[in-house]
């Protein structure tokens, strides 16, 4: 097997370290702040079975290294619950005036749950049609009247 540069070595490392974000990895491993490049240049390491193993021995590595300081699946999905239900606070001349959902608590909890779970996949292009989602029918047999119609009812839901 093909061994790994440092820089591509340090780019799978930075790689989990900050989300899985390529471009930015690619720019923190490479020294290049260029965007675009970065986020080709991820895109290019990402594609090689030598880089996909490392970042699966480091994700490992990560594991083993969470458990020992008691981070398991029971402690993240308790703190996803506690996202989920996460209330923001709004104070006046020091007094609590309203406690409302912290919608971006929320949904960071949301795509935290999804990765986890491989539920979130950036690629895919599929919608699931049913209860779990609240459509009725595929949004792409939808005039676009009723594609308003569905975006206002959404939009209702996530503000209450």
């Amino acid at each position: 097997m093909k061994k790994l540069t440092d820089k591509q070595k340090s780019f799978c490392e930075e790689y989990v370290a900050n989300g899985y974000v390529g471009g930015k990895a690619y720019s923190l491993a490479f020294q290049n702040e260029n965007l675009n490049s970065c986020r080709v240049g991820a895109h290019e390491l990402l594609q090689k079975p030598v880089v996909i193993e490392k970042i699966k021995e480091i994700e490992g590595n990560y594991r083993i290294l969470g458990m020992e300081m008691g981070i398991d699946r029971k402690r993240i999905l308790g703190k996803i619950d506690e996202m989920l239900n996460a209330k923001k606070k709004t104070f006046q001349a020091g007094n609590l005036v309203d406690e409302s959902p912290d919608n971006i608590a929320i949904n960071n909890a949301i795509v935290t749950w999804a990765k986890l779970t491989g539920e979130f996949e950036a690629e895919k292009k599929s919608i699931v049609i049913g209860e779990e989602t609240g459509l009725d029918k595929n949004p792409q047999e939808m005039t676009p009247e009723e594609i308003e119609v569905k975006k206002a009812e959404i939009l209702k839901e996530m503000q209450d």
